[in-house]
């Protein structure tokens, strides 16, 4: 009985008596982004979203430090995240558009991907005419 009484009393004792909150990590996120610190900044927010989930904010800042870092790809994510749990941000919607995705480099802006089903109909319609002439050009095998 006295070691189930000392596991448990060890336990209370090394639990953290402070736990840091969810808008903590986010606050210290922001000073971090506010001083240009965006990589220790991103691991603040993503620390504050482990512990609340559904902060908009965080997903907002993250996404901006993401974009300072040069990483549209996470920013992207990120904001778009931001907008998914609070789609009332007109200034994230312009920036997430005018700014992140109008001039990354893995969205083109005149993408081939709306015209791959044309292409590929055109491709197949080749393929069937040149077996249908190769075959006949060769002219059906004698039987001799």
């Amino acid at each position: 009985m006295k070691k189930w009484f000392f596991a448990l009393a060890l336990l209370v004792i090394s639990a953290p008596v402070g736990a840091t909150t969810g808008d903590e990590y986010y606050s210290a996120g922001l000073t971090l982004f506010r001083q240009n610190d965006f990589e220790k900044a991103v691991q603040y927010f993503h620390a504050a979203l482990e512990a609340k989930p559904d902060m908009w904010e965080a997903y907002q800042y993250m996404g901006e430090s993401f974009y300072q870092l040069g990483n549209r790809t996470e920013a992207s994510v990120a904001i778009r995240q931001s907008l998914k749990l609070h789609s009332d941000n007109p200034s994230l919607k312009k920036f997430l558009s005018t700014t992140v995705e109008a001039n990354s480099p893995w969205v083109p802006r005149h993408s081939l991907q709306g015209m791959l089903p044309w292409i590929s109909i055109l491709l197949s319609l080749f393929a069937l005419v040149y077996t249908f002439y190769s075959n006949n050009r060769k002219g059906s095998p004698s039987s001799h």
